[in-house]
């Protein structure tokens, strides 16, 4: 993973939304909304981009280039492309050889459904959209520069093409900016594979959502106050509900059912201010009547009314616990993310999963594995592990349930499910054929030879990539290779679109699939062994030609 900050972009026409990402890859936070030049050549917006990336250092630029759901390009990702493109121009005009500054890179990465994956999560914290349009923007940034990192971390290479900087005609070096591919298909890193094996490895993206959008902050003896969404329609001042604790996983208080003075109430029992009596006047008093942003909010004790009441309305005292799991991603691999966000220690959640079926999770399963679905999650300060672990299964259980899976039929489901996840890559029409490939296997007595579920029984969750002594150890109840069927669970924790794939296999009578295109992600599905042989002779050229021109995906 290379180290410093990068900038994620998403490009809107009206908004820019910038998000950036701490020094060692791991984590894309929210930075700033930037207006959109109404003038290409003024540039405001360039520069601003700029100056952001020269006061946080940064490494690189994503931009993300908004393709149809098909790969298709539209109007957007024209216009993306175009700014890009201009960044990039701007960004190489840095360059100072008398102090050493160097251009910035650029690079475009797909973003498909970004804007929504944002809407959506801010939904589910409880934003509403027309009140949201400039966090929105940020949070999309965020959903494109965490996949990206994601990616990275995963692949060893980062996704995407970088830019060429345009000349002075205004047009780019090298490739015609429409011919560019928009994002490269996972490096699978083997040339070629024995024959007999379904596929070469196709590492999971890890598709990044909005991570954590806000950490936690020291709080130390600052109690948290909740402040929730009325439920009556039209409710006024005196109908707002609030839940609040004190300072202390110990020191609870849950006045569901209250309304009106319930939030000076809680306030005085928390010792936030010293009179309820006194909060709830100053509240009547307020004209207009205050509108509270539900949320979590660290307060100093001993604050006098005003002050408690400002602090409510200032969004820098909310405390936000946003944590997104990515398909793909192991179950304690996503606890110690939460773990990250939430402050829950990773030995009490390990002490949570060790009876899976406490939750519900069908006693078939080993372990904990598979069933914690990946999604966006907002947490409450008062959660516990338990209670986090068995929100994450009860929204599993949703999943199966939109999908048509009963609960007998969840193991063998989540768990091919699962090596699709980790098998399949950028492309999503690929999973329900890779899902028919090991169907297929499964129905003649064939190995699934999946080099994710042997990697994840060796413990690697952060690759799929195996040795011949690893594939051929037959004690790891895991490895496909030298084991019969299925393996005993899960190795991954699948989304929707790969349980979908179990559910809804394409038709066809494949039995091997290859990629054969390292850039655009073309995959070759086989019949036959002499077929396959063909596919992994593509592979192997292409390779060739690759690492002639300087490539380095197939090393």
């Amino acid at each position: 993973m290379r180290h410093g900050v990068r900038l994620g972009v998403d490009v809107g026409r009206a908004r820019i939304g910038v998000a950036r990402s701490d020094p060692s890859g791991m984590l894309a936070t929210p930075l700033e909304t930037v207006p959109r030049a109404a003038d290409d050549a003024g540039a405001a917006d360039l520069r601003r981009i700029l100056e952001l990336a020269r006061e946080y250092e940064a490494v690189e630029i994503v931009v993300g280039l908004p393709l149809g759901l098909s790969g298709h390009r539209t109007p957007s990702t024209e216009d993306a492309d175009g700014f890009a493109a201009r960044l990039a121009t701007a960004a190489g005009r840095r360059e100072d050889p008398a102090s050493g500054s160097e251009p910035i890179p650029v690079r475009l990465v797909d973003e498909r459904l970004s804007t929504v994956s944002a809407q959506g999560q801010l939904r589910e914290a409880g934003r509403r959209t027309k009140q949201s349009r400039q966090i929105i923007d940020q949070a999309a940034a965020v959903v494109i520069l965490q996949h990206a990192l994601d990616t990275e971390r995963s692949l060893g290479d980062a996704p995407g093409t970088v830019v060429e900087i345009h000349d002075t005609d205004g047009e780019p070096d090298g490739v015609p900016q429409n011919d560019r591919p928009a994002e490269p298909r996972p490096d699978t890193r083997r040339a070629a594979a024995e024959a007999p094996r379904a596929s070469a490895p196709h590492p999971d993206l890890a598709g990044g959502h909005l991570r954590a959008a806000r950490r936690p902050r020291h709080r130390g003896d600052r109690p948290l106050v909740r402040v929730r969404r009325p439920r009556l329609p039209g409710a006024g001042l005196d109908e707002r509900r609030l839940h609040g604790s004190g300072r202390g996983r110990g020191d609870r208080h849950d006045p569901r059912g209250e309304y009106g003075e319930a939030i000076a109430a809680t306030l005085a029992d928390a010792g936030v201010v010293k009179s309820a009596q006194v909060f709830y006047e100053l509240l009547l008093a307020q004209d207009p009547q205050v509108e509270f942003h539900p949320g979590s909010f660290a307060l100093r004790k001993g604050m006098s009314a005003q002050a408690a009441l400002d602090a409510l309305q200032d969004p820098d005292n909310e405390v936000q616990l946003t944590v997104t799991v990515p398909e793909g991603m192991a179950a304690m691999d996503a606890l110690e993310r939460v773990s990250e966000v939430t402050g829950i220690s990773m030995k009490q959640f390990k002490k949570a999963v060790k009876k899976p079926s406490d939750y519900g999770v069908p006693k078939k399963f080993p372990s904990i594995e598979g069933f914690l679905f990946p999604a966006t999650y907002t947490f409450e300060p008062t959660d516990t592990a338990e209670t986090v672990v068995q929100k994450m299964v009860d929204r599993m259980f949703q999943a199966l349930d939109e999908h048509g899976v009963k609960k007998k039929e969840a193991w063998e489901v989540l768990t091919l499910a699962s090596i699709v996840q980790r098998e399949a890559g950028s492309d999503l029409d690929d999973f329900p054929k890779i899902s028919r490939v090991f169907l297929n296997r499964l129905d003649i007595g064939m190995n699934l030879q999946s080099d994710a579920t042997v990697a994840y029984g060796t413990g690697n969750t952060h690759t799929v990539w195996t040795t011949d002594e690893e594939r051929a150890d037959a004690s790891n109840e895991y490895n496909t290779y030298a084991n019969p069927g299925l393996p005993i669970g899960p190795v991954g924790l699948p989304g929707d679109v790969a349980i979908d794939a179990a559910v809804n296999p394409a038709d066809g009578e494949w039995l091997f699939f290859m990629p054969v295109n390292l850039e655009t992600g073309e995959t070759v599905f086989s019949n036959t062994v002499e077929e396959h042989e063909v596919a992994v002779q593509r592979l192997a050229e292409w390779c060739t030609t690759h690492r002639d021109e300087g490539g380095t995906r197939c090393d």
